[in-house]
């Protein structure tokens, strides 16, 4: 009997632990502009040229989702054509399809579309929609100098969120594109 309660106890703390580990992402945060940097990293396309500079995934909860995650990026074509921009990965039990955003000082924003996706998991059935948002460069300099979060508000038919990203990482990703162009 202490054996097969042994046994028992066992198999219920695994999904615990596995539970355990999947918000150790969702809480995880770049508090300080020297973590982003650190674990910023650069991509050469040895084939076309140019380089992608990539911050790190910053994961955040909508609806409880902790594969919801942004990330900026510095892609670099050549030196005339340089775009920075933050890449959304949005996970959620239905469609919220977005489709523009503004910056908080009224700014519309450039809007990628890049992809959109359905599968089922564990929980049911799911959607991801993953798009970019094109940064101008005057406005995220304005940021890391500031002090200021950088704020988007995106819009979809169904759903509309401020994303609100931390100046430490603004911050940081703005000074490794400086270190890295």
């Amino acid at each position: 009997m202490r054996i097969k309660l042994f046994f028992i106890s066992m198999f219920l703390s695994i999904p615990f632990l596995i539970t355990a580990c999947q918000s150790l992402d969702t809480t995880r945060g770049y508090t300080s502009p020297e973590l982003v940097k650190k674990n910023s990293e650069v991509n050469i396309d040895k084939y076309r040229g140019g380089k992608e500079l990539n911050g790190p995934k910053q994961y955040f909860d909508i609806n409880q989702n902790s594969g919801t995650f942004f990330m900026m990026r510095h892609i670099i074509a050549d030196e005339q054509l340089q775009t920075t921009q933050v890449y959304f990965e949005i996970l959620r039990d239905e469609w919220a399809f977005f489709n523009k955003a503004y910056f908080e000082n009224g700014e519309k924003a450039v809007f990628l579309k890049i992809d959109g996706k359905t599968g089922t998991g564990y929980s049911g059935a799911y959607v991801i929609e993953t798009f970019g948002i094109n940064v101008p460069d005057k406005l995220l300099a304005e940021k890391s100098e500031s002090g200021d979060d950088l704020k988007i508000m995106i819009y979809g038919k169904r759903d509309n969120r401020e994303i609100v990203i931390q100046n430490a990482y603004v911050k940081g990703f703005y000074e490794f594109i400086n270190d890295n162009k």
